[in-house]
Protein backbone atom coordinates (compact mmCIF):
# COMPACT_ATOMS: atom_id res chain seq x y z
CA UNK A 1 0.00 0.00 0.00
CA UNK A 2 1.25 3.32 -0.83
CA UNK A 3 1.18 5.57 2.09
CA UNK A 4 1.01 9.68 1.44
CA UNK A 5 2.70 12.45 3.25
CA UNK A 6 2.68 15.80 2.53
CA UNK A 7 4.63 19.06 4.23
CA UNK A 8 2.57 22.14 3.30
CA UNK A 9 3.10 25.81 3.26
CA UNK A 10 0.43 28.33 4.09
CA UNK A 11 0.12 31.22 1.98
CA UNK A 12 -1.61 33.40 5.33
CA UNK A 13 -4.60 34.02 2.93
CA UNK A 14 -6.11 30.58 3.35
CA UNK A 15 -3.90 28.87 0.40
CA UNK A 16 -2.36 25.60 1.06
CA UNK A 17 0.86 24.52 -1.19
CA UNK A 18 2.26 21.30 -1.15
CA UNK A 19 6.21 22.32 -0.91
CA UNK A 20 7.13 18.24 -0.27
CA UNK A 21 5.49 15.18 -1.10
CA UNK A 22 6.83 11.74 -0.39
CA UNK A 23 5.23 8.29 -1.38
CA UNK A 24 6.02 5.73 0.22
CA UNK A 25 5.52 2.21 -1.29
CA UNK A 26 5.91 -0.99 0.47
CA UNK A 27 6.99 0.42 2.91
CA UNK A 28 7.41 -1.13 6.43
CA UNK A 29 8.49 1.38 9.08
CA UNK A 30 8.47 -1.47 11.47
CA UNK A 31 11.77 -2.64 10.01
CA UNK A 32 12.92 0.14 8.84
CA UNK A 33 11.92 -0.17 5.41
CA UNK A 34 10.97 2.20 2.58
CA UNK A 35 10.53 2.25 -0.86
CA UNK A 36 11.00 5.67 -2.99
CA UNK A 37 9.56 6.43 -6.83
CA UNK A 38 11.64 9.24 -7.74
CA UNK A 39 14.60 11.16 -7.40
CA UNK A 40 15.49 11.22 -3.58
CA UNK A 41 18.09 14.10 -3.11
CA UNK A 42 19.50 15.03 0.38
CA UNK A 43 22.72 17.38 1.45
CA UNK A 44 24.01 13.69 2.92
CA UNK A 45 23.04 10.19 3.05
CA UNK A 46 24.56 8.67 6.49
CA UNK A 47 25.01 5.04 6.77
CA UNK A 48 25.82 3.20 9.65
CA UNK A 49 29.71 1.71 9.81
CA UNK A 50 30.19 1.36 13.41
CA UNK A 51 32.47 -2.09 14.23
CA UNK A 52 30.84 -2.59 17.00
CA UNK A 53 27.49 -3.59 14.56
CA UNK A 54 29.60 -5.76 12.17
CA UNK A 55 30.71 -9.85 12.39
CA UNK A 56 33.17 -11.55 10.91
CA UNK A 57 35.11 -9.08 9.66
CA UNK A 58 38.10 -9.52 6.92
CA UNK A 59 39.82 -7.10 4.58
CA UNK A 60 38.99 -7.54 1.19
CA UNK A 61 41.39 -9.33 -1.06
CA UNK A 62 40.65 -8.72 -4.55
CA UNK A 63 39.55 -5.19 -5.75
CA UNK A 64 41.04 -4.59 -9.17
CA UNK A 65 40.40 -8.09 -10.05
CA UNK A 66 37.24 -7.82 -8.79
CA UNK A 67 36.26 -4.77 -10.61
CA UNK A 68 37.68 -6.11 -13.79
CA UNK A 69 35.16 -8.60 -13.90
CA UNK A 70 31.80 -6.36 -14.73
CA UNK A 71 31.80 -3.30 -16.44
CA UNK A 72 30.66 0.54 -15.71
CA UNK A 73 27.78 1.92 -18.35
CA UNK A 74 26.00 5.13 -19.65
CA UNK A 75 23.09 4.50 -20.43
CA UNK A 76 19.57 6.20 -20.03
CA UNK A 77 17.14 5.50 -17.62
CA UNK A 78 13.81 7.33 -17.63
CA UNK A 79 14.66 9.45 -20.61
CA UNK A 80 17.75 11.12 -18.41
CA UNK A 81 21.33 10.38 -18.90
CA UNK A 82 22.70 8.25 -16.22
CA UNK A 83 25.69 5.72 -15.48
CA UNK A 84 26.30 3.15 -13.66
CA UNK A 85 26.42 -0.96 -13.53
CA UNK A 86 24.37 -3.97 -14.50
CA UNK A 87 22.54 -5.27 -11.36
CA UNK A 88 22.89 -8.82 -13.05
CA UNK A 89 26.34 -8.46 -13.75
CA UNK A 90 27.82 -7.48 -10.56
CA UNK A 91 25.25 -10.08 -8.65
CA UNK A 92 27.65 -12.66 -10.52
CA UNK A 93 30.65 -10.84 -8.94
CA UNK A 94 29.18 -9.39 -5.64
CA UNK A 95 26.13 -10.97 -5.10
CA UNK A 96 25.53 -9.90 -1.64
CA UNK A 97 25.61 -6.33 -3.68
CA UNK A 98 22.15 -6.72 -5.31
CA UNK A 99 18.93 -7.77 -4.02
CA UNK A 100 15.60 -8.26 -5.55
CA UNK A 101 13.22 -5.52 -4.81
CA UNK A 102 9.28 -6.39 -4.02
CA UNK A 103 8.38 -5.13 -8.10
CA UNK A 104 10.72 -7.99 -9.21
CA UNK A 105 13.53 -6.04 -10.90
CA UNK A 106 16.87 -6.10 -9.24
CA UNK A 107 18.03 -3.02 -7.17
CA UNK A 108 21.83 -2.36 -5.63
CA UNK A 109 23.76 -1.54 -3.07
CA UNK A 110 26.93 0.52 -3.92
CA UNK A 111 28.56 0.49 -0.51
CA UNK A 112 30.57 -2.97 -2.05
CA UNK A 113 31.64 -1.52 -5.00
CA UNK A 114 32.93 1.26 -3.57
CA UNK A 115 34.81 -0.86 -1.01
CA UNK A 116 36.34 -2.70 -3.76
CA UNK A 117 37.39 0.32 -5.48
CA UNK A 118 39.25 2.05 -2.56
CA UNK A 119 40.80 -2.07 -2.71
CA UNK A 120 41.87 -1.38 -5.97
CA UNK A 121 43.22 1.78 -5.96
CA UNK A 122 45.35 0.69 -2.82
CA UNK A 123 46.98 -2.21 -5.13
CA UNK A 124 47.64 0.70 -7.90
CA UNK A 125 49.37 2.46 -5.59
CA UNK A 126 51.41 -0.11 -4.28
CA UNK A 127 51.94 -1.29 -8.06
CA UNK A 128 53.06 2.57 -8.96
CA UNK A 129 55.34 2.57 -5.89
CA UNK A 130 57.23 -0.59 -6.62
CA UNK A 131 57.83 0.72 -10.25
CA UNK A 132 59.29 3.97 -8.59
CA UNK A 133 61.33 1.72 -6.29
CA UNK A 134 62.43 0.14 -9.10
CA UNK A 135 63.85 2.75 -11.63
CA UNK A 136 64.34 4.96 -8.87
Amino acid sequence: ATQHFYFRDYDGGGGIHNRFTFDFINSNFTTGTATFSGNVTANNFVTTSDRELKDNIVPIKEGLETLKKFVSYEYELEGRKDAGFIAQEVQEVLPYAVQEKSDGYLGMNNKPVLAHLHKAILELDQRLTDIENKIG
